[in-house]
C-alpha cells in the first residue's frame, strides 16, 4: 500500500508472510517506510516509519459478524 502525499512524501507499507503453520495462522513481516523532502532541496530521505515487526494472523468466520457485515454494505462502506 503506497500513500502518496505529493511530491515531497511518500509512505508505503510492506507485509511478507514469512510462513503458515499447521494451524494456518500466518507469519508475516510488516514493515513501513517513508521518503520524504521536507524542505523541498530534492534530496530524498528514505527511513523506517514503522520498525521492521512480526505479526500472526488467524484466520476469522466473518459469519459471526453478519450485523456488522450487513451495516458496512447499507452505509456502501464496500
Amino acid at each position: 500500500m503506497i500513500l502518496d502525499l505529493g511530491s515531497r512524501y511518500k509512505t508505503e507499507r510492506t507485509w511478507e508472510v514469512i510462513a503458515v503453520d499447521a494451524s494456518n495462522r500466518a507469519i508475516v513481516l510488516e514493515y513501513r517506510t517513508a521518503e520524504s523532502d521536507f524542505n523541498g532541496d530534492g534530496n530524498i530521505t528514505k527511513e523506517y516509519f514503522t520498525e521492521p515487526r512480526i505479526n500472526v494472523i488467524t484466520q476469522g468466520d466473518l459469519s459471526h459478524y453478519e450485523d456488522i457485515w450487513q451495516n458496512t454494505l447499507d452505509r456502501g462502506g464496500l
